[in-house]
């Protein structure tokens, strides 16, 4: 309805949800969405009038100062988790070139096996890997082994699931361990910057 208040606007002029719903009530009318989804309206005399009032005003001030104070304490935490990301030491265990492709076949191959036994009712076939794979394909698998079995990968973006800044922090780490793991294997250096920029792009 053309003119009408949804909340989404209200709140944007200064209307908490307590507030909408203590000082408005129920709303005017609704407007379907879709089929589970409706909007709620507000009639626009009703509403400032409502806001004309020195209530409305002690009320919007109080919860307006709450949701700065809010957003700048969010702030403080992305930031922080941001800074961390960049400063948390990374350790990549070290193998030689050939002994590190090699467990990677082996894991590759474990791996793959797995998948078969878990699909069952599923037709599922793969070629077995080894040591005289294509070379971009030993690549792969082995710059992918060393960063979820020799480095600290996966405890570090598993420690910023759920925080403020955690896909902006989880990307400063992938980048960072990529760069690790060339620098450890400077063999492989070429794919991981070929994944990193591939990881960065998504």
């Amino acid at each position: 309805m053309k003119g009408f208040f949804n909340k989404k606007q209200l709140k944007e002029r200064g209307w908490s949800e307590k507030m909408i719903e203590t000082l408005y009530g129920e709303p005017f009318d609704t407007r379907r969405l879709g089929l589970y989804c409706e909007e709620y309206l507000y009639h626009p005399m009703r509403v400032l009038t409502i806001e004309s009032t020195e209530e409305f005003q002690r009320l919007s001030e109080k919860y307006l100062q709450r949701k700065q104070k809010g957003e700048e304490t969010s702030n403080k935490r992305k930031n922080s988790i941001i800074e961390r990301a960049k400063t948390l030491p990374i350790k990549v265990v070290f193998l030689t070139h050939k002994t590190a492709m090699r467990q990677a076949v082996t894991a590759w191959n474990e791996h793959q096996e797995a998948r078969c036994l878990n699909r069952v009712f599923q037709e599922f076939d793969f070629e077995y890997a080894t040591m005289d794979s294509p070379q971009s394909f030993l690549e792969r698998i082995t710059v992918n082994y060393i960063r979820h079995n020799l480095t600290t990968y996966d405890r570090l973006l598993n420690s910023h699931k759920g925080k403020v800044g955690k896909h902006e922090a989880i990307r400063i780490l992938q980048g960072r361990i990529y760069d690790e793991i060339a620098k450890n294997y400077p063999n492989f250096a070429e794919e991981c910057q070929r994944q990193k920029a591939d990881k960065l792009a998504e």
